[in-house]
């Protein structure tokens, strides 16, 4: 994930183990993303594939994700399509 978050261009720290700030100060510079792929571990995680899907309309460019693992987790789009 932190290696995805830093291709990305996030800011965020990790404070300990269970806790991780996170700010949208420079959201214009969020880079897309040409290829995430989700896998198994220690691949990206499905998990977190909704969340940084969503993050990715914030970035410039076009981003590709890839969902190797349920075919039903795109599901999400429809309800962004409608905000």
């Amino acid at each position: 994930m932190y290696s995805v978050a830093d291709r990305i261009g996030i800011n965020f720290k990790i404070i300990d183990k269970y806790t991780i700030t996170v700010n949208s100060s420079n959201k214009e510079h969020y880079k897309a993303l040409n290829k995430l792929e989700i896998r198994t571990y220690p691949g990206f995680p499905t998990d977190l594939q909704s969340i940084f899907g969503t993050l990715l309309t914030q970035a410039t460019g076009i981003s590709k994700i890839f969902e190797t693992l349920y075919e039903g987790r795109f599901g999400y789009l429809n309800e962004l399509e409608n905000l």
